[in-house]
């Protein structure tokens, strides 16, 4: 994940760092490190940050659109144990229900794992 706080930490206080030195610094790329900057200064924040703010949540107010649709729905898995009791259901076709009932609700379904 991108320190968000370290980079509005280090650009606010260093001025003479290059995108490239924090990049370097936080692992992130130059390109990164200036798009958040450039949204930093649009958001109107500054440093310090407040504490209570974790990168999280400096992400949400950075990148709201990423934030509504990066969640994952979790299968029920209760509701598969009792299916797989019935005649006829299989682990493919409650997986298909499930990433159907993931799409309606916006979110990304967990991938079926194959063995190797």
């Amino acid at each position: 994940m991108v320190d968000y706080r370290e980079i509005i930490r280090l650009k606010s206080t260093k001025p003479e760092m290059s995108n490239t030195m924090i990049a370097s610094s936080v692992g992130s790329s130059r390109n990164t490190v200036s798009e958040v900057w450039k949204l930093v200064q649009e958001k109107g924040l500054s440093w310090p940050v407040p504490a209570a703010l974790t990168n999280r949540d400096l992400e949400q107010i950075l990148y709201p659109e990423r934030t509504r649709r990066e969640g994952r729905l979790m299968p029920d898995y209760e509701y598969v144990y009792n299916e797989l009791a019935k005649p006829n259901v299989t682990l493919t076709l409650l997986w298909a229900e499930y990433c159907a009932k993931c799409e309606a609700a916006g979110a990304i379904p967990y991938q079926q794992w194959l063995p190797v």
